[in-house]
């Protein structure tokens, strides 16, 4: 009788997607590593913070932030620095994009609500002076 072949953790390759390099595991589980400046990390531990603080459930979070990551990272991808700010055209791109690379309407609008409550926590630490998302307003119609 033969052995299971052992499940081994050892990364086999990178391969890089839209600024997003995208981690291979053997097996089968991936691992993004965003592409994103020292200040926008900043910011976006400051924003974890505030979620913990807020008793937010850690999947909340672990959500929140991966899609916040995905949106910098996507800014940043065109040679903007975040520092904090972000306008209505850049968003409004990044929900286009998503939309061209075919991603589920609920999973974009689980992005737009958490883009909205990233924009509502940079205006009340005056990174930004108004608010850019208005979630109803975003949201895709679901099928």
């Amino acid at each position: 009788m033969a052995t299971p072949k052992k499940k081994s953790n050892i990364i086999q390759e990178i391969v890089e997607v839209d600024a997003m390099p995208i981690t291979k595991i053997s097996n089968g589980r991936q691992a993004i590593e965003f592409k994103i400046s020292e200040e926008a990390k900043n910011i976006i531990e400051e924003f974890k913070e505030n979620l913990v603080g807020n008793n937010k459930a850690s999947t909340t979070v672990k959500s929140y932030i991966f899609d916040v990551n995905s949106f910098i990272s996507y800014i940043e991808s065109v040679g903007i620095v975040f520092t904090g700010e972000f306008n209505t055209s850049q968003y409004s791109d990044f929900i286009k994009t998503q939309i061209e690379l075919k991603v589920k309407p609920n999973t974009i609008n689980k992005r737009i609500n958490s883009l909205q409550q990233f924009n509502i926590y940079l205006l009340l630490k005056k990174y930004m002076k108004g608010v850019i998302i208005i979630s109803k307003n975003d949201r895709l119609p679901i099928n």
